[in-house]
Parts: structure tokens; C-alpha cells; sequence
């Protein structure tokens, strides 16, 4: 059984390139427990297992937690139901992959039970800070 994959540098928990995340919480948390809403890209995920097993992992999983029903609100009937499928019923909370779909999905591959992940207090920030991560040329921003 493998362990967590941590992050493999301790100035991975400060910054994100182009935003400053050093006053949210860093956790470590049970892939099982991470919902990932978004698809991933089989290609990418290959080139990720590779990366984590030559760098480990770099920057954390961006995670926002909240209410099943908060999550669902303002969505489409058809993802309304598509959601609920896959989110088990009795869950009240849930642990949202906002950004990092792809490294979950890599971690699960490897055999990793846990990923280090950066708790962003709502979607607003956490898209703020994905959309710095993949846009390095960015300004940097604290968040």
C-alpha cells in the first residue's frame, strides 16, 4: 500500500506561479475521498505519472470543500443528475477537485491512498488561483 504523495518541495506550499496561497491550509487527503468533476485527459495523466515518479508531486491539488447542495446550486438539470449519480447519497460534504483532476487521476495509478491539497475557502479564489496556475506569465496577486 503507498502512502500519500506529498508535495516534494516546501515552496510548492506557498506559491502557485503568478499567486501567493501561503495562508490557506495544505492537507493531505484520501484520493477516495476527492470528488472530480471534470474529465481527464488521458495524455496529460501519462505525462504526469511520469513526472511524479521522476519530481514527485509539485504544486497541490486545488480543493474547495462544501455542501452536496451548494456544489448542485445554479447547474443544469442534466449535470444536476449526473452529479448525483456519482456522489454517494448519504454525503452531506463534499471535497471538490477545482484544479488537479488529472493529478488525482495520476496519484490513483501510482497506487497513492492520499494527495496533498490546497483548501480554498470558495470557487471565486479557487478559479482565481487555477487560472494563475495555468497562466504562469500572470501577475502575481495575493489572494
Amino acid at each position: 500500500m503507498k502512502k500519500s504523495l506529498r508535495l516534494s518541495s516546501l515552496a510548492s506550499k506557498v506559491k502557485y506561479p503568478g499567486i501567493v496561497i501561503d495562508s490557506f491550509e495544505i492537507k493531505s487527503i484520501q484520493i477516495a475521498d476527492l470528488f472530480c468533476p471534470c474529465k481527464v485527459v488521458p495524455g496529460f495523466v501519462e505525462d504526469l505519472v511520469e513526472s511524479f515518479k521522476r519530481d514527485g508531486l509539485l504544486n497541490p491539488v486545488i480543493v474547495v470543500r462544501l455542501s452536496v447542495e451548494d456544489f448542485l446550486e445554479g447547474r443544469a438539470e442534466k449535470l444536476k443528475k449526473y452529479y448525483r449519480q456519482r456522489i454517494p447519497k448519504k454525503q452531506q460534504t463534499i471535497n471538490v477537485v477545482w484544479g488537479g483532476n488529472n493529478r488525482v487521476e495520476a496519484a490513483r495509478i501510482l497506487g497513492f491512498k492520499a494527495i496533498d491539497c490546497v483548501m480554498m475557502p470558495n470557487f471565486d479564489i479557487a478559479m482565481k488561483v487555477q487560472d494563475n496556475h495555468r497562466n504562469e506569465w500572470s501577475l502575481e496577486e495575493d489572494v
